[in-house]
């Protein structure tokens, strides 16, 4: 009997739940058995694993996309900020005005009031320019334009890394190695696509 194709809506349906089971943490085989129990066919474990991929890219695209809506939405109020950190500069530059007044009091004619209008110079607040200095900086990593850190790995004490190669190994050692190997080799065994998008009935 020939394997049938799942229908669009079944396969979203299918994918939702693949989604929800591979977030939790199950294997391909353990979603391929849930899906078997609710739906009236089964999937094998590498049309699942197709399903996971196909996820994973719509995943990414989402994501870019809302990233991206987020740094535009970020930039955006950086510059309203660094506009607002500009303003307040100048301002900061401005002649500080400041009244004084004075009452003498005696002589012929009385009491007298005396006020005056004093400037003060100024030559503009310096936390404006670091904060305008850290909007800019923000905006720098937002976009990525930082240039990469340079680091070093060095061993004990700054000294060297300290290598090992095989032949410094125990026996206990290879054979764990070799015991690694082949279960690396069955996780790769298990994984490799099935690029069918059949049932099996």
């Amino acid at each position: 009997m020939a394997a049938n194709k799942r229908t669009a809506a079944q396969v979203e349906i299918d994918m939702a739940l693949e989604e929800d089971l591979h977030i939790k943490g199950h294997s391909a085989r353990l979603i391929a058995e849930a899906i078997a129990q609710v739906r009236p066919y089964a999937l094998s474990r590498q049309q699942v694993a197709h399903d996971l991929r196909r996820l994973q890219k719509r995943w990414q695209t989402e994501n870019r996309e809302t990233v991206n809506e987020h740094r535009m939405r970020e930039l955006k109020g950086l510059a309203a900020q660094e506009r607002e950190l500009w303003e307040a500069w100048e301002k900061s530059k401005l002649d500080a005005e400041r009244h004084t007044e004075e009452t003498t009091t005696g002589g012929k004619d009385g009491s007298k009031d005396k006020t005056a209008l004093v400037k003060e110079g100024q030559c503009g607040d310096a936390t404006f320019q670091r904060l305008i200095l850290e909007v800019r900086d923000r905006r720098v990593k937002l976009l990525g334009l930082e240039a990469p850190a340079r680091s070093e790995i060095s061993g004990p004490g700054g000294g060297p890394i300290q290598t090992q190669g095989i032949d410094d190994l125990s026996e206990a050692e290879l054979e764990k190695l070799l015991l690694e190997s082949k279960r690396i080799d069955g996780l790769k065994e298990n994984a490799k696509p099935d690029h069918s998008d059949a049932i099996a009935g």
